[in-house]
């Protein structure tokens, strides 16, 4: 096999090949064996105290090594002669100085060249803040107002101040965040110098004060520019420009009806006030006004003369308008403006040419003129004018309005029958025109009617009709009436047997209805009674079956009939609000007793109150409770010839209420 190279110059024996790979072998170890590169760059970033130094990775490096100076490179402090990561930070650095950091690569076979940062300067927020380059204080009555242009770096000031009343110093503000500061209770008469240093959490700086600012003056405000007064019936409305410093007008008045002047008010902070008391519109008036603080008061300002005042009669009333029923006129017009009242007067041709007065100062714009002397035969004219303290305005006359013919009322549009205990109670809408109802009732499904009312003596739009009978259904038919005879019957809906509490049942029987006492169910199990009360309770418990949709109660079932059963359950107050469970028990002709539970389904009874299965919760017991257990179920034959006795009961915090007498079923 030829193992020589290819070469240009033909083939290489092997003693030259032997030569070159040494020589690529030598080459390689030399590569190998140099010092690492200079790194590229290095960046630092000052913290609190502290220089954070990072370069990239320099290539064939093992360590670092990191040195920093503060004197413009004239000496290096080493930070670390072998670090081995690309960053390193520098603890207990002067903030106020300018660093330089400076890195070098290392590896076995020497270091490189060093790369240095460029200078990291202070930071300012790093150092104390500079001193405020001025103060300027003003004075007022009792304060000291300071400010100063922010200071860069600053998260708060300083401030004291002193005067010539004062030993020393005394602060004002120690982190007062703001460059503005009014310092209260000074001596108008002393002199005061402010002084304020900024300060941060590298510290403060130096102070600056304020120059010396002289004794304050206070100063009484100046009288108000002017006065204006206006006027309407009876009043002055007078107002004036605030005036600066001012914290009270004294107002005062006078007319050419007396010889001084009437203080109206001492000190009031508005600056403006309406005067009414004695006021009179035929006098001439002069409203004064001056200002005052805690330091006195100022000239007074006059306002010019106000002449009286007088004013003018409203207008005439542009239209009026009258409507006729029986008995009398309503007449309406537009309101005027300005108007304090209408006088109101009517003429008929059964009077002659003789007004009457309805209204001498009606406040309204519209009158109801009625009683005996308003003939629905007769022709009328009613006149109006407008009236308030300048005068009366013309009169407007409506047109001639002829006789009015009234006519029997309309049929009621509808009456609303509500059961009561041996009770119906009737409404309906008020009928126009009526002056009276004619009320019957019946209950043979109409085929005959009984009078509730008697001649024209019912004017109310209700009716209770008393001594009915609870077990029968009831219509009442009501028409309206008045002189000139009724309108058509109205015929209320029927209303079905008495329901207690307005459930859809008929009425309780008698033994339900009984006070509740712990003797339990006759023949029930005595252990299930063992938590009962030992006294009676007071609670109502009605458990009712219906059939095929009738309000009556039944205790006989047919086969094929739709069989529901509702509940009522008044609980003993004692109860109320507690949280309680609802129960049904069925006791077979045997003396097996079963349960109905939530879902429907019937579970056996042990005849333990423990072994009891809710129909019903309630996280808080109402007052009443009414609902439905049964509904719509079919009477089957194969439940031909049974029988059955159900005790509804409650349960709450341990107490068992039942009835003395179960709801009794068979079905024959």
């Amino acid at each position: 096999m030829d193992t020589r190279f290819p070469s240009p110059m033909g083939t290489i024996s092997g003693i030259a090949r032997l030569f070159i790979a040494s020589a690529l072998l030598l080459a390689a170890a030399s590569a190998a064996a140099q010092a690492p590169a200079t790194p590229t760059s290095v960046t630092v970033t000052r913290g609190d105290g502290t220089l954070t130094a990072t370069w990239p990775a320099a290539n064939g490096a093992t360590s670092y090594h990191v040195t920093y100076s503060s004197d413009n490179l004239a000496s290096w402090t080493a930070a670390s002669s072998n670090h081995t990561t690309t960053s390193i930070t520098i603890q207990n650095v002067d903030n106020s100085k300018t660093y330089t950091v400076a890195v070098r690569a290392l590896n076995g076979n020497g270091g490189s060249g060093w790369r240095n940062s460029a200078p990291s300067a202070p930071s300012p927020s790093l150092l104390p803040p500079a001193t405020p380059s001025s103060i300027t204080v003003a004075r007022a009555d009792g304060t000291l107002t300071a400010s100063w242009p922010a200071v860069a770096g600053a998260t708060g000031y300083h401030i004291t101040y002193r005067s010539d009343h004062l030993a020393g110093w005394v602060a004002a503000a120690v982190n007062h965040a703001n460059a503005s500061i009014t310092i209260n209770n000074v001596t108008n008469s002393a002199q005061y110098i402010v002084a304020v240093r900024a300060r941060n959490s590298q510290g403060g700086s130096g102070w600056r004060n304020s120059s010396v600012v002289g004794p304050y003056e206070p100063s009484m405000p100046a009288p108000p520019s002017s006065v204006t007064v206006t006027r309407s019936n009876g009043t002055l409305m007078a107002s004036w420009p605030t005036v600066a410093d001012a914290t009270g007008y004294d107002i005062r008045y006078r007319s050419d009806h007396f010889a001084g002047w009437t203080s109206a008010a001492t000190n009031q902070t508005n600056a403006s006030i309406t005067l009414s008391s004695d006021i009179s519109n035929s006098a001439r008036y002069i409203v004064a006004v001056r200002s005052r603080n805690a330091h006195g008061h100022s000239d007074w300002r006059d306002s010019q003369i106000v002449a009286p005042y007088a004013p003018s009669p409203p207008a005439t009333p542009q239209s009026v308008t009258v409507v006729r029923a029986d008995g009398q006129l309503t007449a309406v017009w537009p309101a005027v403006a300005g108007a304090e009242g209408y006088h109101v007067t009517y003429l008929s041709d059964a009077y002659g040419d003789t007004w009457t007065a309805a209204a001498t100062n009606h406040p309204n714009a519209s009158i109801t003129i009625s009683g005996n002397d308003i003939s629905n035969s007769a022709y009328y004219i009613v006149a109006v004018r407008a009236r308030n303290i300048g005068g009366d305005s013309g009169w407007r006359n409506s047109s001639a309005t002829g006789p009015y013919t009234p006519a029997p009322p309309a049929t009621p549009t509808s009456v609303t029958v509500t059961r009561g205990d041996g009770t119906l109670t009737a409404t309906w809408p008020a009928t126009w025109g009526a002056k009276h109802y004619h009320v019957t009732y019946s209950s043979d499904n109409l085929a005959s009617w009984t009078a509730a009312t008697t001649g024209q003596n019912h004017t109310q739009t209700s009716i209770t009709i008393s001594n009915v009978d609870n077990s029968q259904t009831y219509a009442v038919a009501v028409r309206a009436g008045n002189q000139q005879g009724y309108g058509g019957w109205r015929n209320s809906a029927s209303a079905g047997p008495y329901q207690s509490q307005s459930m859809s049942m008929g009425p309780v029987p008698a033994a339900w209805r009984s006070p509740l006492r712990p003797q339990g169910p006759p023949s029930s199990p005595t252990r299930s009674l063992a938590r009962s009360l030992d006294e009676a309770a007071l609670a109502r418990i009605a458990l009712g079956a219906q059939v095929n949709g009738g309000n009556g109660y039944v205790e006989v079932l047919r086969l094929g009939d739709s069989l529901s059963m509702v509940a009522e359950v008044e609980v003993d107050p004692r109860h109320v609000g507690r949280p309680g469970t609802f129960h049904l028990l069925i006791r077979d002709p045997l003396g097996r007793y079963s349960q109905l539970d939530g879902d429907g389904a019937v579970r056996a009874w042990d005849g333990t109150p423990a072994g009891l299965t809710p129909l019903r919760r309630a996280d808080a017991l109402e007052p009443v409770t009414r609902f439905e257990i049964i509904s719509g179920l079919t009477v089957e034959a194969a439940l031909t010839g049974q029988s059955w006795e159900l005790f509804l009961l409650y349960q709450s915090e341990g107490e068992l209420i039942y009835p003395t007498e179960p709801q009794r079923l068979r079905v024959d």
